[in-house]
């Protein structure tokens, strides 16, 4: 699990009211691995190829050993 700290603060103009937050973003990440033998590698980017473009997903196709990964990212 990737955690990032964001720390905000009011603007200049705002100072008596000015209160810091802290904000915790959790990020997770779900991956998959196949063996071509046992799962063909899909065609899924083909088919929805504004899935990677996000950034949130990455399918990565089979290397020398015949596995293959696809990784989502929340």
């Amino acid at each position: 699990m990737k955690h990032a700290l964001l720390v905000a603060a009011a603007p200049a103009s705002a100072q008596s009211d000015a209160v810091d937050r802290v904000i915790t973003v959790t990020a997770i990440e779900h991956e998959m691995r196949r063996s071509q033998e046992r799962t063909p590698f899909p065609n899924t980017l083909e088919i929805y190829p504004e899935l990677e473009a996000g950034g949130g997903y990455k399918l990565t196709p089979p290397g020398e050993s015949g596995e293959w990964a696809a990784r989502a990212y929340q």
